[in-house]
């Protein structure tokens, strides 16, 4: 895992851009504490800064940026399958100076060109320049990132937006048409961020560059959902199991490949679990495990059943307790970390957790992404089981929440039908993520024109919707930006073995209604129980989650007063602040967007 730092100039480079790029470079020394380079082409106005975690190859040979007749590369991530490549690139003649990964990406797009990239299993951000061509390009989930600055001289490209803002000094963009989807979201969708003319690529994402400015940007791959059924659904059969086995343990295999230690970051849920059942008793692979306790909070203590849990796999495990952290947990701890509003409390877990981990470990391997992958959150089950209300034709739906919105205000059972069911079709999921203050989010600017743009009914069932949703905008808008920024603050690499394309193109082969009809995880429990006794395998899922009363309640009483909204409707929801988990999210994002606001007014 690595930081990289690029310039692509309409001009020919000067001396203050290259100690720009050096500067940025230093600025992400934390993502790459191992070496650092540079190369440069003055007069075509390019630079290629690169700081380094050496994870595969330790040895100078995989140092970059990294130059072979006629391309160069400044990269982060990992190429899993890189031996496999590279046998393939011998067979075909292609000689190699080194032994990591780096060279082989470089060696397979001189081979197949654009193509290279479907042929790639790994995560990866990189910049690269194919003789006079330009390409910038992020992997399939949006594991790793890449922000890209538009000015006036040309491109500016950092692994972390933090490096573009203190480098640039950007405008940030105050419009208020932009900061309600992250009021009714808590982050940002992807392009945007905070800052005019900065924007994040998008995942599965190509970009081409010409003299100083973007000249074409593609989609490479999409994420495959599987075909809804109609009727009964049917539960998988143990084949069909064995089948979504084999593609996960296949990618937790080669996601172990490393010439330095690792680590599991083990939570009692279901899908850590089940990457250590994997490694252990399938792959033979006895992992270290370390998990975090959050021994001052009301939320649920996993460390205890997680310690149990790598006692029962035999498993060295390490317990660490928050009340050790020294993060800034603020909102100011969050700007600090993300330079941007993100309400990503979970982000000071998985720092906390990277750091404790950093004095054993340079990579750790994560159950993240399994829930997108299989349909595995509780809100998936709960739109299934529901769906013979969300599937109703909206007029339907409409007036059942007429009706239910005054019986509510006498009898709470009334709520799911007044709040969630009585939303219109492109308002569903927001109803079900923010109730009961939807009625509340219809009053910010453009929402209504934003939610029908984000949100289209696509005639679908509510289910499949939620389901793309949590893939292609949740997961890599907010989660995997929380992992790679909070664990590369502390030098340590996560890796995902549910992020596979070959997982996903497996699991599509299947009715998603499968993975939601018959309780939730059920097909990730179901190949847990075949390695654990059920009084392990069954445990609720609650994972590295910061709590959020505990951020909350660190808020200073003061209502925010730098956001872009008028003053009452700001003043309504922080009134009602304390009046449930809706209110409560939605008084946390307006005390990180002020806090923006103030910071960079």
């Amino acid at each position: 895992m690595c930081g990289i730092f690029a310039l692509f100039l309409n001009r020919p480079l000067r001396q203050e851009d290259i100690n720009l790029g050096r500067r940025g470079v230093r600025l992400q020394a934390h993502r790459g504490p191992d070496a650092d380079g540079e190369w440069l082409d003055g007069p075509a106005g390019i630079y290629f800064g690169h700081t380094r975690l050496s994870i595969i190859d330790l040895s100078e040979a995989s140092n970059q940026p990294m130059q072979r007749d006629g391309t160069v590369l400044t990269y982060n991530g990992e190429i899993y399958n890189y031996r496999h490549l590279q046998n393939d690139l011998k067979q075909r003649g292609t000689e190699f100076q080194s032994q990591g990964d780096a060279e082989v990406l470089l060696r397979a797009w001189q081979t197949y060109g654009e193509k290279a990239l479907d042929r790639i299993d790994g995560m990866f951000a990189f910049a690269l320049r194919d003789g006079d061509k330009n390409y910038l390009a992020v992997d399939p989930f949006g594991e790793k990132h890449l922000f890209v600055a538009e000015t006036d001289d040309g491109i500016y490209v950092a692994s972390e937006l933090r490096t573009l803002v203190e480098l640039l000094e950007p405008e940030p963009d105050t419009d208020a048409k932009l900061w309600t989807p992250f009021l009714a979201l808590g982050y940002l969708e992807i392009p945007n961020t905070g800052f005019k003319r900065i924007k994040r690529l998008p995942p599965a994402t190509l970009m081409r560059i010409e003299r100083g400015r973007i000249v074409d940007e593609r989609e490479y791959w999409q994420w495959p959902l599987g075909e809804v059924g109609r009727g009964p659904v049917a539960p998988l059969n143990d084949s069909d199991l064995d089948r979504i086995q084999d593609a996960l343990a296949t990618s937790l295999q080669a996601r172990l490949i490393s010439d330095v230690p690792l680590a599991l970051f083990l939570s009692a849920g279901v899908d850590s679990s089940l990457i250590a059942a994997l490694s252990s008793r399938v792959l033979g692979e006895k992992l270290d495990t370390l998990t975090v306790s959050f021994t001052d909070s009301q939320i649920n203590d996993e460390a205890p059943r997680a310690k149990k849990i790598a006692e029962y796999l035999s498993l060295d495990h390490t317990t660490i307790s928050s009340e050790r952290d020294d993060t800034n947990m603020s909102p100011n701890g969050l700007m600090e970390l993300f330079e941007q509003p993100v309400e990503s409390l979970t982000a000071f877990s998985i720092r906390q957790i990277s750091a404790a981990a950093a004095t054993r470990v340079k990579v750790a391997i994560t159950g993240m992404g399994g829930d997108e992958i299989t349909f595995g959150y509780g809100k998936h089950a709960h739109v299934f089981e529901k769906s013979n209300f969300y599937d109703q034709p909206e007029w339907a739906r409409r007036l059942s929440g007429l009706v239910a919105t005054p019986l509510s205000r006498i009898d709470k059972r009334f709520d799911f039908i007044a709040h969630n069911v009585g939303a219109l079709d492109h308002e569903r999921l927001l109803a079900i993520k923010n109730a009961p203050t939807l009625n509340w989010l219809r009053s910010l600017p453009n929402f209504n024109a934003w939610a029908k743009h984000s949100f289209p009914s696509m005639g679908r069932s509510l289910a499949a919707d939620s389901a793309s949703f949590e893939i292609e905008s949740q997961m890599p808008g907010l989660r995997l930006l929380s992992f790679d920024v909070a664990s590369m603050r502390e030098s340590i690499e996560l890796r995902t073995p549910f992020l596979s394309r070959a997982l996903a193109e497996s699991v599509a082969e299947f009715d998603p209604r499968a993975f939601m009809a018959f309780g939730q995880k059920s097909i990730l429990r179901r190949i847990l129980g075949r390695f654990l006794p059920s009084e392990l395998a069954d445990s609720p899922k609650q994972g590295f989650v910061f709590p959020q009363s505990r951020f909350l309640n660190a808020l200073s009483d003061e209502m925010p007063r730098s956001t872009p909204f008028d003053t009452p409707l700001v003043q309504s929801a922080w009134q009602n602040r304390h009046e449930g988990r809706g209110w409560s999210r939605v008084a946390v994002r307006l005390a990180l967007l002020s806090t923006f606001l103030e910071r960079h007014g």
